[in-house]
């Protein structure tokens, strides 16, 4: 999925490219450790990047952080939860306002 959404990218298919970046924050695979690190390293980061280009991006990376601080703040974060929060965060640092 993460080559579809380069793929996407570079033709200018932002919506598609943006679909299959949220397929991969939505499908993690908590028994495959090295899935999870790519997927955060890389989908995140790649969701962060479509973001400066892309304002539906941008809105999609925002509302995921909103979503994973609530759960936090509710006591309902798991590890998972608070590694894919910080991740996102750090996607987040590099959009221009």
């Amino acid at each position: 999925m993460f080559k579809e959404s380069a793929d996407a990218v570079q033709a200018g298919r932002y919506d598609e490219a943006l679909k299959a970046l949220l397929w991969i924050h939505d499908n993690p695979n908590p028994a495959d450790p090295s899935s999870e690190m790519f997927r955060r390293a890389y989908g995140f980061l790649a969701l962060g990047v479509l973001a400066e280009a892309y304002e539906p991006a941008k809105q999609a990376l925002i509302d995921l952080v909103m979503r994973k601080r609530e759960r936090l703040a509710a006591g309902l974060a798991d590890p998972a939860t608070e590694s894919d929060l910080r991740a996102l965060e750090a996607a987040m640092r590099g959009l221009h306002p």
